[in-house]
């Protein structure tokens, strides 16, 4: 139903006056959903305060530095159960440099949010064009993880766009899957670590197979960009 509103918005230019989208219905019930949402994200990151601070996993003595015994990593890693003999460290992560690069290809061709909306705090100058202050801007990631004059070869899947010395040599952001600046994904690092991880772990117990996708089968852009047929994976055990 959220995801229904919100395009109800974008595909519909007169919802964009506010008397209008009120009027509608539509302003009260995405104003209801929105509240739901941040009321449910508060109460699980309070629950899992809680939790962690009943399970010794969050310091409570005031002064300390480190309040948090355990980085979310090392929860992460505990919870990777392996038939080797050991479960990876934080250190064998570390080495996956080329897996890293494959996931950050992926992200720039398919970025899992399709786009990004700020209002701007100042009048921006672009060109001979003024945007406003108080103008509601929108970000396309897909565009700018496209775009020419930053990659080497902008519709093809090729995770040497990673290289140490492209990465330095190119504008920062001309990569947006997390955002930008003060406010971009606080979780992009754990985000990143938390598929090294689980993708290493399907990758060393599997084949991984898959066909090409069918010419229609359409990036579907909703809240989170998806396939709109989906993809058949095969995995085989090594």
């Amino acid at each position: 139903m959220g995801r229904q509103t919100g395009h109800f918005c974008c595909w519909f230019p007169w919802l964009w006056w506010k008397p209008i989208w009120y009027l509608s219905g539509n302003g009260f019930e995405f104003d209801r959903l929105v509240k739901l949402t941040n009321d449910f994200t508060r109460k699980v990151i309070a629950d899992r305060k809680k939790a962690m601070e009943e399970d010794g996993l969050i310091e409570e003595k005031e002064g300390d530095p480190k309040r948090q015994k355990l980085a979310f990593l090392d929860l992460l890693l505990r919870l990777q159960h392996s038939s080797s003999d050991r479960l990876p460290t934080p250190e064998d992560i570390k080495q996956l440099v080329y897996l890293e690069k494959c996931i950050k290809e992926s992200l720039r061709l398919s970025p899992s949010v399709p786009l990004f909306a700020r209002k701007l705090a100042q009048d921006v100058v672009i060109g001979e064009t003024t945007l406003p202050e108080g103008l509601t801007v929108v970000m396309l990631p897909t565009a700018t993880g496209r775009d020419p004059r930053y990659w080497e070869r902008p519709e093809d899947f090729y995770p040497e766009h990673f290289d140490a010395d492209k990465v330095a040599g190119r504008d920062p952001f001309s990569y947006i899957p997390f955002s930008a600046g003060p406010r971009n994904c606080i979780g992009q690092k754990f985000a990143l670590l938390e598929e090294k991880v689980v993708l290493s772990w399907i990758f060393r117990r599997f084949y991984v197979e898959t066909e090409e996708p069918n010419p229609g089968n359409r990036a579907l852009p909703e809240l989170i960009l998806k396939p709109c047929n989906g993809f058949r994976v095969r995995l085989t055990k090594r």
